[in-house]
């Protein structure tokens, strides 16, 4: 399917990748692809396709040829009153037909009239075959259709599985570089303020300001250490949420160092993305595979209001002396008719009008379902169109702010300007600065969401 999950692929996972180092630059295809095929979550959705090939093997056992040896003795004040053996192999077919062949061996004082057979024994081969219901479908035929069925299914529920765990852990890694570049921005902050408040105090030592403005600086320079070190205790509870996405081969929880930083490069453009039909989403493959399973019941269900009309024949060879092969002879032979019908089938009906409900009602969730997606689409579309041309306006605001902010400092020096106007500057162009980290981390979010649903 040209939009299955591995699609995830052509937008986060690199090959190749060395995932032994997670200490310093993290990017996100390192993540995903460590998450995807070591997190506990993965490994169990791989699983469901196993769990569903046994399933599969076991429903094909219904169809297994069968060896059966059936031997009633009876003996009683030292007479052998009989002893009745019975070989048979029994090979049921897709068709409905059941092959038999066996051998009979009986002895004994007091055999019954129908047990008696030659001495050396009887060889009987024939084929019992359905007439009326169970002809075109039965329920052996069911199961293993709804097992392979369920081979489908297995494999979208594993990809539904891991396009759930990819989105969790997208969000989880994107609050984290948004916290960890929030901090930086933070950090960028303090540096200046120690700048200006060193520069305050030596321009203050030498008259040209009162020490009144160092005051002013020390302020600045205490609350941006209280804003740091809010921002420091973020993107240490992100940097925990992460690790839990983190793990290795056999099982081995992994964990990010301090000095491990999200990759700032990575760019993902909306205009280079094509909107893939939703239809053919595994989202919309779980409800027509639903549908599939109904109608397998709805077939079966409808094979039951027939009539059971049953035919058995079975040639009787015997064993002759010197010969290689047992003599046919078409006059021995056993032949039966196994014949019944409900008279009122109000339960064959039942059973067979719940699955035409259900079918309908499936059908009126695949439609709403499908509305559901298209509109989540259009709405992710149209936010990731929004986001990309904020971003784009945000980094000349960035621009813009540093160029006054710069400007404003060299005012300051020459002694036209305030430390009050050159502290509001530089707050904006920090305030951009996380702005713009804010708005990228929404955007590469929300183009996770936009990979979950055309999964």
């Amino acid at each position: 399917m040209k939009n299955s999950f591995y699609l995830l692929i052509l937008f986060f996972i690199s090959v190749g990748t060395n995932y032994a180092q997670v200490d310093s630059l993290f990017k996100f295809q390192d993540f995903l692809s460590l998450v995807i095929k070591y997190h506990p979550e993965a490994l169990n959705a791989n699983l469901t396709i196993r769990e569903a090939h046994f399933q599969h093997v076991k429903a094909k056992g219904n169809f297994d040829p069968k060896l059966q040896f059936d031997q009633a003795t009876k003996r009683f004040d030292n007479k052998n009153y009989y002893t009745l053996s019975n070989t048979v192999v029994k090979v049921p077919t897709w068709f409905g037909i059941e092959l038999k062949g066996g051998y009979e061996a009986n002895s004994g004082l007091y055999l019954s009239e129908e047990h008696v057979v030659p001495g050396s024994g009887l060889w009987y081969g024939g084929v019992s075959m359905p007439l009326g219901r169970n002809l075109f479908f039965d329920e052996r035929r069911a199961i293993l259709r709804k097992a392979q069925l369920n081979n489908i299914q297995a494999e979208n529920s594993q990809k539904m599985n891991l396009a759930e765990l990819s989105k969790e852990a997208s969000e989880v890694y994107w609050n984290w570089y948004k916290a960890v570049l929030t901090e930086k921005i933070a950090e960028e902050g303090i540096s200046l303020a120690q700048e200006r408040l060193i520069n305050v105090k030596s321009t203050a030592k030498l008259g040209d300001i009162p020490f009144i403005d160092t005051l002013e600086a020390t302020i600045l320079l205490n609350n941006r250490q209280l804003d740091y070190q809010n921002y420091q205790l973020q993107t240490i509870n992100y940097s925990n949420k992460l690790n839990t996405f983190l793990w290795a081969d056999e099982q081995i929880p992994l964990e990010l160092a301090e000095t491990a930083v999200p990759d700032t490069t990575y760019q993902i453009s909306v205009l280079v993305v094509n909107k893939i039909d939703s239809m053919q989403s595994i989202w919309m493959n779980e409800y027509h595979l639903k549908r599939k399973s109904i109608d397998i019941d709805r077939k079966l269900f409808a094979e039951y209001l027939k009539p059971e009309f049953d035919l058995s024949y079975n040639p009787l060879l015997v064993p002759q002396a010197n010969a290689m092969l047992p003599v046919f002879n078409p006059v021995n032979y056993k032949f039966g008719i196994n014949a019944s019908y409900s008279l009122l089938l109000r339960k064959e009906r039942a059973n067979l009008n719940l699955a035409k409900v259900k079918i309908e009602a499936t059908e009126n969730l695949t439609a709403l379902k499908f509305q559901e997606l298209e509109m989540k689409l259009s709405t992710v579309l149209q936010t990731l169109s929004n986001l990309e041309e904020q971003i784009r306006l945000q980094e000349r605001m960035v621009d813009y702010y540093k160029t006054i902010t710069n400007a404003e400092l060299v005012k300051y020096q020459i002694g036209e300007s305030t430390q009050f106007v050159v502290n509001s500057r530089e707050m904006k162009y920090l305030e951009s600065k996380v702005k713009l980290v804010d708005l990228r981390s929404k955007f590469y979010a929300i183009f996770a969401e936009y990979i979950y649903l055309i999964q």
